[in-house]
C-alpha cells in the first residue's frame, strides 16, 4: 500500500457533504504515488488520465508534484491504513476534501464498510492516522461543511 503504488485520488465537494451524499459522490481526479528516497517518503506525484481525442491521447501523465505538508502525513497515514488493515480485502484509496483542507487514505472494503484514515496535518479535533468507519467520519465532516460560508459566485478556489 505504500511507495510506489498508485491510489486513486477522489474529491468530494463542500456541497456533496452538506447535503450528506456519501463516498460515492466523490469524485475520481487522479492517480497519486508516494515518491520515496532511501525510504522516506519526499513527493507525491499525481497522474491523469490523457483525452483520447488529443493528439497522443489515452494513457496517464503527470499532473503535478507536491512536497508539502501532506507528504509526510500521507505516508504516516499509509502506515496506519496497513496497521488498521486487519487482513481484510481492501482497495486503498486517497480522499481530499479541500473546502476542510482534509485528506485521508480510504480504505474501500469490498463487500464491508469503508473506513477513512485522516493525513496530518489534519483539521482540528479530527486524529490523524487513525482509521474510523467513514460514516462516522463524513458526518463530522458534514457538520464543519456546513458552518463553513458560500463562496462568492465567481470563486473559482472553493471547493
Amino acid at each position: 500500500m505504500g511507495g510506489g503504488t498508485g491510489h486513486a485520488a477522489r474529491r468530494r465537494r463542500r456541497r456533496d457533504l452538506r447535503a450528506g451524499r456519501g463516498l460515492a459522490a466523490a469524485r475520481p481526479v487522479a492517480w497519486r504515488y508516494l515518491v520515496e528516497r532511501g525510504g522516506t517518503a519526499v513527493a507525491l506525484a499525481d497522474t491523469v488520465e490523457r483525452p483520447r481525442d488529443v493528439e497522443g491521447g489515452g494513457g496517464h501523465v503527470l499532473a503535478q508534484v507536491n512536497y508539502g505538508p501532506f507528504v509526510s502525513g500521507i505516508a504516516r497515514a499509509l502506515a496506519a491504513a496497513e496497521r488498521a488493515d486487519e487482513a481484510a480485502e481492501v482497495e486503498p484509496r486517497v480522499l481530499h476534501v479541500p473546502a476542510l483542507r482534509l485528506v485521508a487514505v480510504w480504505l474501500h472494503q469490498l463487500g464491508g464498510e469503508d473506513r477513512l484514515v485522516p493525513a496530518e496535518p489534519s483539521p482540528e479535533g479530527i486524529e490523524a492516522n487513525v482509521a474510523r468507519p467513514a460514516g462516522e467520519l463524513l458526518a463530522q465532516l458534514a457538520e464543519r461543511a456546513r458552518a463553513v460560508p458560500e463562496r462568492a459566485p465567481d470563486d473559482q478556489l472553493g471547493g
